[in-house]
């Protein structure tokens, strides 16, 4: 039981993680494309003093967002702090669509600590006791 809920959860994992990272691709892409054309409608298509307020109310939104993003979430907007945001809703959407028991899984994850430390503490005893044992 415990391989299958480590195999689920870990084809789930790299699902979620591909998504997230198709997410940062679109929003790379946008900001790109968004460069592209600002620079054709400032140097070939209108003017710069047409374009800087533009850019300047463009600016003023983004700065906007991510001002609002940290006081919503009280994080902040690094790209870290906003993957493991993605990461982890769409980690617990998945797990709900596919069915996959967190619960019992993180229940499995303690008991198998639980041994190691128990097997730990035996090896430790196991190596005293033929310290103990050797002659001086």
């Amino acid at each position: 039981m415990g391989a299958d809920l480590q195999r689920q959860k870990d084809d789930i994992d790299a699902w979620v993680a591909r998504a997230v990272n198709r997410v940062f691709a679109v929003r790379g892409t946008f900001v790109a494309l968004q460069m592209a054309v600002l620079a054709r409608l400032t140097f070939v298509d209108l003017d710069w003093d047409i374009m800087e307020p533009v850019t300047y109310f463009i600016a003023t939104g983004y700065a906007t967002i991510v001002f609002a993003y940290g006081v919503w979430c009280s994080k902040e907007s690094t790209h870290r702090a906003v993957e493991d945001l993605l990461l982890t809703r769409r980690q617990v959407r998945a797990y709900a669509k596919y069915r996959f028991n967190h619960a019992a899984y993180v229940q499995l994850q303690r008991r198998v600590e639980v041994l190691r430390a128990e097997l730990r503490e035996r090896h430790r005893a196991k190596d005293l006791n033929i310290l103990r044992s050797a002659p001086h």
